[in-house]
């Protein structure tokens, strides 16, 4: 029952990930500029954690381990923040 949780949990995250991309007309390795920059760059910086967060968690779900989630969570954690750190020297020069 707690794998078909993480499961639905994990389908949501990626679900929200891909929405925002697509909202802000971006993805990973192109950075168009949506129609308002503000809150392309709100997208930008938080759309990658809920990727990241997703799959971390799909993957947990199926090795249904609690070493290995608590792995995949710091992991999760530091990509989330180099990718946020990244997208905001990035953003500094598409100003």
């Amino acid at each position: 029952m707690i794998m078909i949780l993480m499961v639905v949990f994990a389908l949501i995250e990626l679900f929200i990930g891909g929405f925002l991309m697509s909202r802000a007309k971006t993805s990973l390795f192109s950075f168009k500029v949506a129609d308002n920059p503000q809150l392309a760059r709100l997208i930008r910086s938080y759309s990658p954690s809920f990727l990241i967060f997703g799959i971390g968690s799909l993957v947990v779900a199926f090795l249904n381990d609690a070493i290995f989630a608590a792995i995949f969570l710091i992991a999760g954690m530091i990509l989330t923040m180099g990718i946020s750190f990244r997208f905001s020297k990035i953003l500094k020069y598409l100003k």
